[in-house]
């Protein structure tokens, strides 16, 4: 029963009260008093609906208007006493009544509404967490931290897999453990000690940048190259708490670094050996930079080369210059690649040929840059040539002497067709692909079997040379490679070896993906020459198909009992399994067992391990084994001693059993799901007191506003007008803030805003929009039209950004004075000033016109003293006129 409903239940008592001593007052004593209801019956109304103020104002009328009618009737002193100390008892009682109903039901309003902000409060502070794990575990760098004392208390699933473990249960949980199982590596090679890990130098207050390193993965015994940064985490004291890392893998860029390196080597060593040489003409320098090999090609020693095109041209034989010359002109001019061919006299005066290939470069403006360009020596090849010339004659001798050889070659080739044929319906007749290629790797013949398996029509499109043959069909390795024209089956048989089992894959024109086995071997002439080889594929996809879908089902099958491993470890609720009768508890995750570190938990029962509780627990979990419905409790307030030695606390606990059924529907264990909420429920009181702080300094900061003078309006980040206090309606001209709310764009001609000379202002020109820009704008004079009194106001604006803790502007605040009447005074100023400037004129004008014609009749008798002060008189007249001239100007 609540306060509220116990008060009331007293108010109808002392309503039953008040109607005996009213029986009294009217059947037993009807001539003495007037009747008391009416006077008590106002109390207790009173009471149940009007405030306790109004109700003790009920209360001293009834007691004045009741004592008054006794004094006249003449009641006698002591009836009228306990009539007045009654109506005073009920008067108290029911102000007392009151002001507690009132009161309970305004705290009630108020629990409510602080529970429904905190739950609000809660959930925000809940699914930013969860974004922010969510953000960890999809980096692809590793994330690793620790607190003070060197245990993990991050670990994203990059980190994990990063060093070799297989989940994070695997792992240890201190940074030293973890470190002292890995084999870790400066880049140079030398072995890192364990005391100089990321995070530990971290701890000891260094912040580590892009620093490198090398680990042996635990489980695939490789060297991987990864690269970190680290940093402490520090308190507001500035005392270390806990470090942060952040690592990434770098192999496959250090692996293309060197593979980058050993190109650049093998094409230098290529030069080398095949005498070719490289040259780059910068244009714009007149720089010619050649490579050694070049260099030996013109029979230079390293460096010899004066590195310009003149130079070049001297080194050319005489009789080639010129055309040589035209050649790089042509070059030049056409920007298209140009070859060649001149001799090179060397220093020994030997004569040697090279041949050159170059092309120019030119920017997009039409400018020529650079010319690149290759040579090769060709001397050899000029002098097979000549070698080449001669043995043509001698061929032509020998020519006559194959014609008669034909003649015996053409009955062997009768022979050989009548068994090509009988080898041909062989072959059509084979259910594996059957592919002949000759000595020089081009497919000569297939079967039927064979265009099945390409998905081709026709044999004229199946065969062909061998290095084209990837055009034909897409042939893969089984782990999907592309296999390159020298890896090809026939190509190893080609090359004398006899092969079975090689397993590859086929993608056909139409997209069908045939998995094929293919065995194969060289063919020989009598003299056990190789002259070809044959290749039978046979198609085996059903049986891979067949074996990936059962490989498929097993990893399928593991993966869903690593993933339910995974998540009864890694839940953050406690989770137990309870076995009845006695409900042994006999499998326990990690956050169950932390929430009582100091017990043995698993193979215990409820009430051998948690006896403090076990009166509590036990009734639920046999009424959830009798019933098989499941039962839940959130913030249950129960006792716990975490450690046997340990005393007993109260803690707050979210509780679920879940029945858990057999095949036959029995049901043979309870899954008990416990989370501790006692930060929760504390976090929860505290939010309601920070949330009553925030109100009150809410409240005083609405009341300074409204207090304000001046006018404030205050926008956010689009541009709306989104807060407004008493001053800025009334200089609006409007009734409430609300019709001051709108768009930063609506204002120049909601408002008619201008410049004090008349021209309107652009969106872009309001203070609002400048102070949105970053810009701080102060004392911004503008004319602006109150719609209430309809008439033209001046205007004094500042306005400045809002900004967050990024120094980002998120909105703006502006402060407007209306100085309409300083405007007005000055006005007048200057009007006043130019009236007396214009009044003073005339007189002026005439003292030193007087004074002028006095000093013209100087010679009239003027006394030597009347002469000084008429000549002071103009002085001062002059004076006085630049000074009214002035006054004209400013005015």
């Amino acid at each position: 029963m609540d306060n509220t409903t116990r008060d009331r239940i007293i108010l109808l008592l002392v309503l039953l009260l008040i109607t005996c001593v009213s029986f009294v007052d009217v059947f037993l004593l009807p001539g003495i008093t007037l009747p008391g209801p009416p006077y008590f019956i106002s109390l207790v109304i009173a009471a149940y609906f009007l405030s306790p103020r109004k109700t003790a104002w009920v209360t001293a009328f009834a007691t004045a208007f009741k004592l008054a009618a006794d004094l006249v009737q003449g009641t006698p002193i002591w009836l009228t006493a306990s009539y007045f100390a009654a109506l005073a008892l009920v008067g108290l009682v029911s102000t007392a009544l009151a002001s507690r109903i009132r009161r309970e039901a305004a705290l009630a309003e108020e629990r409510d509404r602080h529970r429904a902000e905190a739950e609000r409060r809660a959930a925000s502070l809940a699914l930013e967490q969860e974004r922010l794990q969510a953000l960890i575990e999809s980096m692809a760098d590793e994330v690793w931290a620790c607190d003070g004392d060197g245990n993990l208390t991050l670990v994203n699933e990059a980190a994990i897999r990063g060093v070799g473990f297989e989940s994070a249960a695997e792992m240890p949980r201190r940074l030293n453990e973890v470190v002292g199982e890995l084999e870790i590596y400066h880049p140079d090679g030398s072995p890192r000690p364990a005391e100089e890990a990321p995070l530990l130098r971290a701890l000891r207050g260094e912040t580590l940048r892009d620093e490198e390193e090398v680990v042996r993965h635990r489980k695939a015994g490789e060297l991987r190259s990864r690269q970190f940064s680290a940093t402490p985490l520090r308190d507001r004291a500035g005392q270390t708490i806990g470090a942060m890392a952040v690592v990434r893998d770098i192999t496959r860029r250090k692996q293309t670094e060197e593979a980058l390196r050993q190109s650049e080597e093998r094409l230098r060593l290529a030069q080398q050996v095949a005498s070719v040489g490289t040259f780059e003409w910068n244009i714009q320098t007149g720089v010619n930079r050649w490579t050694p090999e070049l260099e030996a090609l013109y029979g230079l020693p390293p460096g010899g080369f004066a590195g310009t095109q003149p130079a070049w041209e001297q080194l050319v034989h005489r009789e080639d210059r010129s055309e040589a010359v035209r050649q790089v002109a042509r070059a030049l001019e056409t920007g298209s690649s140009v070859e060649g061919e001149w001799r090179v006299v060397w220093p020994d005066g030997t004569v040697h040929w090279l041949a050159g290939r170059f092309q120019a470069f030119k920017d997009v403006t039409g400018n020529l840059l650079r010319l690149i360009g290759v040579h090769i020596d060709i001397t050899e090849r000029k002098r097979a040539e000549a070698e080449r010339e001669k043995a043509l004659a001698e061929l032509r001798d020998v020519n006559q002497q194959l014609l008669i050889a034909s003649a015996r070659q053409q009955e062997l080739a009768g022979e050989a067709q009548r068994r090509a044929a009988e080898l041909d319906a062989i072959i059509e007749s084979m259910v594996d692909a059957v592919f002949v290629c000759d000595i020089h790797a081009n497919v000569v013949r297939v079967n039927k079997a064979a265009l099945d398996l390409l998905g081709l029509k026709s044999k004229e499109e199946a065969t062909g040379l061998l290095p084209e043959y990837q055009r034909v069909a897409s042939f893969r390795y089984p782990d999907g490679g592309v296999i390159p024209a020298e890896d090809f089956p026939l190509y190893k048989a080609l090359q004398g070896e006899a092969y079975t089992g090689y397993v590859y894959q086929v993608e056909t024109p139409g997209g069908r993906v045939v998995w094929a086995s293919a065995s194969g071997a060289p063919v020989k002439d009598d003299r056990g020459k190789i002259i070809g080889a044959v290749n039978v594929s046979r198609d085996i996809t059903a049986q891979v198909e067949a074996e990936a879908e059962r490989e498929r089902l097993l990893r399928a099958i593991d993966a869903q009992r690593r993933l339910f491993e995974s998540v009864v470890q890694n839940a953050p609720a406690g989770i137990a399994l309870l076995r009845p009768p006695e409900f042994v508890q006999e499998m326990v995750n990690p956050a169950l067992q932390a929430m009582a570190p100091g017990k043995a938990i698993v193979g215990g029962t409820i009430a051998e391990v948690f006896p403090e509780f076990a009166p509590q627990v036990l009734p639920i979990l046999e009424r959830v084994f009798r019933t098989g419905e499941s039962y839940n409790v959130i913030d249950a307030l129960i006792p716990i001693r975490r450690a046997p030695e340990a005393s007993t606390e109260e803690a707050y606990f979210a509780f679920s059993y879940v029945p858990l059924r057999g095949p036959q529907g029995q049901i043979e264990a309870v899954l008990l799901m416990a989370t501790e909420t006692t930060e929760q429920v504390q976090a929860r009181k505290r939010i309601e007191e920070l949330s009553e702080v925030a109100q009150r300094r809410a409240a005083e900061l609405e009341s300074v506003l409204d207090n304000m003078v001046d006018a404030v309006y205050v926008c956010d980040a689009e541009g709306r007008v989104i807060l407004s206090n008493k001053a800025a309606v009334l200089l609006s001209g409007l009734t409430s803030p609300e019709e001051v709310k709108g768009e930063l764009a609506e204002l120049p001609e909601r408002y008619q805003v201008r410049h004090l000379d008349g021209r309107p202002y652009t969106p872009e020109e309001l203070p609002f929009a400048r102070a949105l820009g970053g810009e701080t704008v102060a004392l911004d004079d503008e004319v602006f039209f109150n719609r209430r009194t309809r008439r033209d106001l001046f205007v004094r604006v500042n306005a400045a950004p809002i900004r967050d803790e990024k120094g980002n502007a998120v909105g703006a605040v502006a402060v407007a004075r209306d100085v309409s009447e300083l405007m007005e005074l000055d006005r007048l100023k200057d009007q006043f000033i130019e009236v007396a400037a214009h009044e003073l004129k005339t007189p002026v004008t005439g003292i030193r016109g007087f004074a002028q014609y006095l000093l013209l009749r100087e010679h009239e008798g003027l006394s030597p003293r009347g002469l000084r002060a008429l000549q002071a008189i103009n002085r001062q007249t002059e004076r006085i006129g630049e000074l009214l001239r002035s006054l004209f100007i400013i005015t």
